[in-house]
């Protein structure tokens, strides 16, 4: 490394060396595409060098390339293979900068001072708040109806009157007093911050603008894990400069 690359703050990294194939999808750095690539492919090299190419020959400030990864495991790995420092974020880590610096014009109700200004439902809190609407003390059937609740909110299924729906009458009546109660408490569940995310986005063009012009280079690794509702956000923010790398074969939610 040359004291240059030093006070810029590039990090040392073995030089990746790419056949001509992964070559070319590493260098077509302009437009939107998807690329297939299986297990031992070398994804991660063409992600990463995808990304220096952008700056390096391209001259994109490192702050307005945006890479999505699906787990916080995967994207440290990407921050350690790197040479430069870009946004490497989850979708929910995405979604939660949205709301940080947004939620409270959206809705005060569910925005809070000091340190931690949006309040997590956490997993025990929504188990007792399912388990007090049914007077039913069991894990077991809290974590059903939960689970029935996550899925109508990541496949982001509406009915009449633009509500989440499960396709369950019973389990839309324990939905409702939950997301009511939920709210009364100022409180989000994780499933919150996409659905919350899209709708802030949606709400004002001044604010989408505001995070397309931040992030005009989206770069998602792990696409095939990417939720319905995490890849409406996405797509909300995509203008002119995406790319997805996936394999279907590796999907955690293909079976």
């Amino acid at each position: 490394m040359d004291i240059h690359q030093e006070m810029m703050g590039i990090k040392q990294v073995p030089s990746i060396v790419l056949d001509s194939v992964q070559d070319k999808i590493a260098s077509d750095v302009h437009g939107k595409h998807i690329v297939y690539s299986g297990a031992g492919s070398g994804k991660s090299s063409m992600v990463c060098e995808r990304v220096s190419r952008l700056i390096e020959r391209h001259g994109v400030n490192p702050n307005n390339i945006l890479l999505l990864s699906f787990s916080r495991d995967a994207a440290q790995v990407l921050r350690d293979r790197l040479r430069h420092d870009v946004n490497i974020r989850t979708v929910h880590s995405l979604c939660y900068l949205i709301l940080y610096n947004e939620l409270q014009k959206y809705d005060s109700n569910l925005f809070h001072t000091g340190k931690d200004r949006i309040k997590v439902c956490s997993g025990w809190q929504q188990r007792n708040i399912i388990k007090d609407i049914l007077n039913d003390d069991e894990d077991i059937i809290a974590n059903e109806v939960l689970q029935e609740i996550s899925f109508a909110k990541n496949r982001m299924q509406y009915k009449a009157g633009n509500k989440i729906s499960t396709g369950n009458a019973h389990y839309d009546d324990i939905m409702y007093v939950y997301e009511a109660e939920k709210y009364n408490q100022g409180m989000i569940d994780f499933s919150d911050f996409v659905l919350l995310s899209i709708n802030i986005l949606k709400s004002s063009k001044r604010i989408l603008k505001k995070y397309q012009n931040q992030f005009p280079y989206i770069i998602v690794d792990e696409g095939q894990d990417t939720l319905y509702s995490l890849h409406k956000i996405i797509e909300l923010l995509v203008q002119d400069n995406v790319c997805y790398f996936l394999d279907n074969r590796q999907s955690i939610y293909g079976f």
